[in-house]
């Protein structure tokens, strides 16, 4: 049987991973900002800090925009048993998303 998942702490998980690349990198918010419009997405500041503050739902584009922008995988995002190994390279694994229709 599989076990409930929660929109709410998915939802910090996503949240958790993405501050943890963010103060990794050593960004604030302006900053985040920045890399957006440089590479074409549409992210502003209010749905920004209401992302980063868990106060809304995630959709996808807010968290292709911040993966692409932070320079990772999306599939880090991913639950572990859906993550598909495709390769490893000096001990670092490189991931493909399974998608279903």
């Amino acid at each position: 049987m599989n076990e409930k998942k929660d929109r709410t702490e998915l939802n910090r998980k996503v949240i958790a991973i993405l501050k943890s690349h963010i103060a990794q990198k050593g960004l604030k918010q302006s900053d985040l900002l920045r890399l957006c419009r440089e590479k074409g997405y549409s992210l502003n500041q209010s749905e920004l800090s209401r992302i980063l503050s868990n106060s809304i739902s995630l959709s996808l584009y807010p968290i292709l925009a911040l993966a692409d922008v932070l320079e990772i995988d999306p599939a880090v995002f991913m639950f572990e048993d859906q993550r598909t190994p495709i390769a490893t390279m000096s001990g670092i694994s490189f991931f493909a998303i399974l998608v279903f229709n």
